[in-house]
């Protein structure tokens, strides 16, 4: 007899809200090859590596751990005498990230507010401060975001994105404290860097297509 109940299959199952990183545009293009060892992407900032170069900045801890989304716009052709649709056309696609970051400091405050690094003037020390200033509509960046799994074995790499949430800084009592929402807008980058906005990339034997035994 067959065995109608579906195997539980757990290691692929997938846990923890891993790590998010922020870098400049063409940081990493689609040719973008990092190592791979005992089933595990290989960590450093070398090219090969993850993230990938040492222009990835760490975004910190979030609230609710990083949401990545994909989706397709859609128009149906239909016609008076069926009830089902003859047809189904794409007419448009978006992909992005939701995140809210915990960890308050100049980078993700500039990345938040879309802001080159040139619109930050100062150090801020113990004696002397720094001030970021919002760009004027038309000036924002578009910056490269990159998550990596707690082990290490899938990647996420948005190559060209925009901060189109609100910028929301809540100073309120409680444990909660200040954090910086971000809901970024995946565009399609320029050709020389990739042909798509985003790719996933795995590593190791779990992650292998299903087969028709299991």
């Amino acid at each position: 007899m067959v065995n109608i109940v579906p195997s539980a299959k757990m290691e692929r199952r997938r846990y923890g809200a891993g790590k998010l990183w922020v870098a400049p545009l063409g940081t990493i293009t689609s040719n973008y090859t990092p190592q791979v060892t005992g089933g595990a992407f290989v960590q450093g900032t070398t090219a090969t590596q993850v993230p990938g170069a040492s222009a990835w900045l760490p975004v910190g801890i979030t609230t609710e751990g990083t949401r990545f989304t994909s989706s397709s716009d859609t128009d149906t052709d239909e016609s008076a005498e069926y009830y089902y649709p003859h047809a189904t056309v794409v007419t448009g696609q978006t992909c992005g990230l939701e995140v809210e970051l915990k960890t308050v400091n100049l980078t993700n405050l500039r990345v938040a507010l879309n802001a080159a690094t040139s619109q930050v003037s100062g150090t801020p020390t113990a004696s002397s401060f720094a001030r970021l200033a919002p760009p004027l509509p038309g000036q924002e960046v578009r910056m490269q975001w990159l998550w990596e799994s707690n082990a290490a074995d899938m990647i996420i790499v948005l190559y060209k994105g925009l901060n189109t949430g609100d910028v929301e800084l809540a100073a309120q009592k409680g444990a909660g404290g200040m954090n910086v929402p971000l809901s970024i807008s995946g565009e399609l980058p320029d050709a020389s860097v990739a042909p798509t906005p985003y790719d996933i990339l795995v590593c190791g034997n779990s992650f292998a297509e299903s087969t028709a035994t299991e």
